[in-house]
Order: structure tokens, then C-alpha cells, then sequence
């Protein structure tokens, strides 16, 4: 990340430039429009929503894949996110020691197993 970056909105800017998107394409994909965006990125905007944070993340997957969201939305003073109902890694061994039927609970609270 760059340098310049520091704020969460010149984050938002920094990878959308690096995608190559204008303040347009982004602002469409999360249903804002370029002048909130635009607002967003010079951190002009007190509050956001953690689900406008969360659109944004998915929108430039970036922040998903390096959980860069979390750190986000701990800024802000919000729960992290966790992806739901991704599927389990193949090896969980410990998971078989359970002779009767048993739940994983992540900690976002959904019903993994």
C-alpha cells in the first residue's frame, strides 16, 4: 500500500486507481453516486455504514482476500466480518472425534458444521 494511503477513504481510492475504475464505476457497483463516493474517499463523510463498507470491500475484493476489512471496520467501531456459508477446509480432522452430530459456530455466529 501506498504511503499516502492513510485514511480508510484513501485506501477505498488507492484500490480502486489500482484496479483502474473511476469514482463512476465504483459508485455504481456499490449504489452510491460518484459525489458521495467522491466524499467517502476525501473522508468528508463522518459516519459510514458498516454494510456500505462491506459493498465497497466486496466490490474491490482487495480488502477481502488481505482482511484489510476488518481492520476498517474496527476503525470505525464495528464487528468484524466473516465471510458466511464459505465451506469448510477438507482436513478437519477433530471434527470426527463427535460420535453424535455437533455445530461450528464462527465468530460471526453462523452454522458452519
Amino acid at each position: 500500500m501506498e504511503a499516502d494511503c492513510e485514511s480508510i477513504g484513501m485506501r477505498i481510492r488507492c484500490y480502486r486507481k489500482r484496479r483502474g475504475w473511476s469514482q463512476l464505476h465504483l459508485a455504481r457497483k456499490v449504489s452510491l453516486s460518484q459525489k458521495q463516493l467522491s466524499r467517502v474517499e476525501a473522508s468528508e463523510v463522518t459516519e459510514l455504514s458498516r454494510t456500505l463498507i462491506i459493498q465497497i470491500a466486496h466490490a474491490l475484493k482487495e480488502p477481502l482476500v488481505n482482511g484489510e476489512i476488518n481492520a476498517w471496520l474496527y476503525s470505525l467501531g464495528f464487528r468484524s466480518y466473516i465471510q458466511p456459508q464459505l465451506d469448510l477446509p477438507p482436513n478437519y480432522p477433530w471434527l470426527k472425534r463427535f460420535s453424535t452430530p455437533a455445530f461450528l459456530i464462527d465468530a460471526g455466529w453462523f452454522i458452519r458444521d
